[in-house]
């Protein structure tokens, strides 16, 4: 079993039974990557359970992990088509989840597989003889722009692990402040149980190294659409994305339900106050005066976390 080349002229019909031949190559490469050992691992935990309850915990674990990937999936793909057009070819790779994700290949999968859906609406609108010309031209724009998208995401799906230095990504942190001018981040994670520190660290890392761990992008809630957070049980880091690789960190919290209302409340009023400093952020981004002192808090956050998870 090997990867099957592509030249970009496939047709959807042909790119589909691609994409999903080389999903097998690449679960089969995965799993050898993996190990006999985390097999065997999972193997003897199975065997401590009854048939019934191995059942039920296959399905539940499906379950949470596909809805990890759509929420992962939807923020990426977003991400994406945002790009205007003019930078997409040297700034795309910037907006798709770093190589080192664990479910790098399967999200830029069905991000393909969206815009094929896309492709398909426009060239059934295209074969509408009522429409005018205007439509028609700007329809073959969009065909034109999605093929071109399409393209640039084969490129990356065939991005292998050993081009990661080629490709290393280092977002720079930046942190919104409170009204008494502190740093948000840092009052936060003073008042937080230091037993959450290390998956704090591991999620502002994410952000750092563009895994985005379970990265979700709030859209039910208006006063919170568009904003987006990484996640790790009961911890939360909310951010925004300002420029190709700055990201603004906006609350660090810990929650036990997604249903709370005193947290939701809470987290609008600190969304509410970053926006009235946004636009000051965004003035300041590439000063380097700004871009040192922010470095600075991040070095200090972290320090923080550190110090106090060996204190434990």
């Amino acid at each position: 079993m090997v990867y099957i080349d592509t030249n970009g002229t496939e047709s959807i019909e042909e790119l589909d039974s691609i994409i999903t031949a080389n999903i097998r190559f690449h679960k089969k490469r995965r799993e050898e990557y993996k190990g006999i050992l985390e097999a065997k691992s999972k193997l003897e935990k199975a065997t401590e359970k009854t048939e019934s309850e191995n059942l039920a915990e296959i399905v539940d674990e499906e379950k949470v992990d596909s809805k990890k990937v759509d929420d992962e999936l939807e923020y990426f793909f977003s991400e994406f088509m945002s790009i205007p057009d003019e930078e997409l070819e040297t700034t795309y790779l910037e907006s798709l989840p770093s190589i080192k994700h664990e479910k790098y290949h399967e999200i830029i999968i069905k991000m393909l597989l969206k815009l094929n859906e896309s492709l398909k609406d426009y060239q059934i609108l295209y074969r509408d003889n009522t429409l005018t010309i205007d439509d028609y031209i700007y329809i073959k724009q969009m065909i034109l722009e999605i093929n071109k998208r399409r393209n640039l995401l084969q490129k990356a799906y065939y991005i292998e692990i050993e081009d990661e230095q080629e490709i290393q990504i280092e977002n720079q942190l930046l942190f919104s402040k409170t009204p008494s001018s502190k740093i948000q981040a840092i009052e936060e994670v003073k008042n937080i149980d230091a037993s959450f520190y290390e998956r704090i660290k591991v999620l502002l890392n994410s952000i750092k190294d563009g895994t985005f761990k379970n990265v979700k992008r709030f859209v039910s809630n208006s006063k919170l659409k568009g904003f987006a957070e990484v996640k790790e049980h009961q911890v939360r880091v909310v951010f925004e994305r300002i420029s190709i690789n700055q990201y603004v960190i906006i609350s660090i919290f810990t929650k036990k339900s997604d249903k709370d209302k005193d947290y939701r409340e809470n987290l609008e009023l600190k969304i509410n106050r970053y926006k009235a400093e946004k636009e000051q952020i965004e003035n300041l981004r590439t000063e380097a005066d700004y871009i040192d002192e922010n470095t600075n808090i991040e070095n200090e956050l972290f320090s923080l976390l550190e110090a106090e998870v060996k204190k434990k």
